[in-house]
């Protein structure tokens, strides 16, 4: 794997967990400097931020095997599919749709991935060996799709941090002692969002047009809907 961050550790874990297999990091910024991790590795992961995998690719492809195949995880697939595409001959493309937030793996305890996803958008043969002996272990659901599809409907989730990081900046992030369990799931939302990186949430939008489209047409909805309040209102 290639990228200690939050979610690096947390997929070299899950993959520890259902196999057993030795998974090495790669990352001299936290302090994983070894080329060890890429001598006989038959699968490469890249688990960084999308504004960083070009960079990425470019400091580190010269010692991945030829014959290795060579994946990512981002939140947008179809930018990073063709990076990667560049760069090596056999490739396979991810986005696991949860995390150590969401789907937190707690020490020495059994746990099962039940309801969530990862949508694979570019098949590989190691890539899938790996997810199905996950679902296998723990009920991971696994969806095959294109990655512009991926991306068009990945707009809903970069709204949803839209929705959530804005909320948050006008302190609605608490409950309050009138507060209804719609308003108590909302602030749940705003918390889960901002438990996560800016540099996800720029990124969300950067590298994923559906997402750019979706955010305009939402706070055009939002002016009308506003617009609409406002003619009735006498305060």
């Amino acid at each position: 794997i290639i990228g200690a961050g939050r979610f690096g550790k947390y997929l070299q874990t899950l993959i520890y967990h259902c196999t057993l297999n030795e998974v090495r990091l790669y990352d001299p910024l936290a302090g994983y400097c070894s080329l060890d991790a890429f001598v006989n590795s038959d699968l490469i992961i890249y688990c960084v931020p999308i504004r960083n995998l070009e960079k990425a690719i470019e400091e580190t492809r010269n010692f991945i095997s030829p014959e290795a195949e060579v994946s990512h995880i981002c939140s947008v697939q179809a930018y990073p599919n063709l990076l990667l595409a560049r760069n090596f001959y056999k490739v396979s493309a991810c986005h696991p749709l949860f995390g150590p937030q969401s789907c937190p793996i707690l020490p020495n305890k059994d746990f099962s991935l039940e309801g969530a996803t990862v949508a694979i958008t570019k098949r590989g043969v190691l890539l899938e060996d790996l997810w199905e002996e996950i679902w296998f272990h723990v009920d991971v659901n696994i969806l095959h799709i294109a990655p512009e599809e991926h991306d068009r409907q990945a707009a809903t989730q970069a709204l949803t941090h839209f929705i959530g990081r804005g909320a948050a900046r006008a302190n609605y992030n608490q409950t309050v002692q009138t507060s209804t369990k719609t308003h108590e799931d909302l602030v749940s939302i705003i918390n889960k969002v901002e438990g996560n990186s800016y540099e996800l949430f720029e990124d969300m939008f950067r590298y994923n047009p559906c997402a750019v489209q979706a955010r305009k047409q939402l706070l055009q909805s939002f002016i009308e809907l506003n617009q609409k309040l406002s003619a009735n209102e006498t305060a």
